[in-house]
């Protein structure tokens, strides 16, 4: 996933962050899951066609909402990111007027907090900064090496464990296919 923020920098001249990256994939496998992909209220599971989707930067203010992420662009995925982070304003308007509730929430880092909140069904973290000790080939010592934790909140009423297991499948799955899906999203 570092990998492929890194070549779609390089690439596109663009700042890439792994925010951005973890928006495409999720985007991506969201179609197949259209569970978390709502909001419940009022003890009803109200399933959305548009994807709104929470980004928790772990910076202070509320999180960057992008409107209409699987019609987006890369570059327009980035672009929303970043007027937010350079200028502390949300800038989440979108061609087709979208305002609804927020159908998602991602973050980086352990934790949610301050980006899932009522009515949106499901959330979910990425932690890339883990690294675990892994033995050399030779045995003789261990290398640090880097990997992905996942933490899927969701609201049990409107998400089954079964699918919210198999949703977090498709996600990594999409995160191994993360330069294609970036590529897929220019149009």
């Amino acid at each position: 996933m570092l990998e492929a923020g890194r070549l779609a920098s390089e690439a596109f001249d663009l700042d890439v962050s792994v925010l951005d990256v973890l928006l495409v994939a999720v985007s991506a496998t969201l179609p197949s899951y259209p569970s978390l992909n709502a909001t419940f209220e009022e003890g009803t599971h109200h399933l959305h066609d548009h994807q709104r989707v929470a980004l928790g930067t772990g910076e202070e203010g509320p999180a960057i909402v992008v409107n209409d992420t699987a019609e987006r662009s890369f570059a327009e995925i980035v672009a929303v990111r970043r007027n937010r982070s350079d200028d502390g304003e949300n800038d989440t308007s979108s061609e087709s007027g979208n305002d609804g509730p927020v159908t998602f929430a991602l973050a980086t880092g352990d934790t949610l907090e301050g980006v899932l909140e009522a009515p949106t069904v499901a959330g979910l973290a990425i932690d890339v900064s883990k690294r675990r000790a892994v033995p050399t080939e030779e045995g003789e010592g261990v290398s640090l090496e880097r990997y992905l934790s996942c933490s899927l909140a969701y609201h049990p009423r409107a998400v089954g464990n079964a699918n919210a297991r198999a949703f977090l499948e498709g996600v990594l799955d999409a995160i191994e296919s993360a330069p294609e899906l970036i590529l897929r999203t220019y149009r």
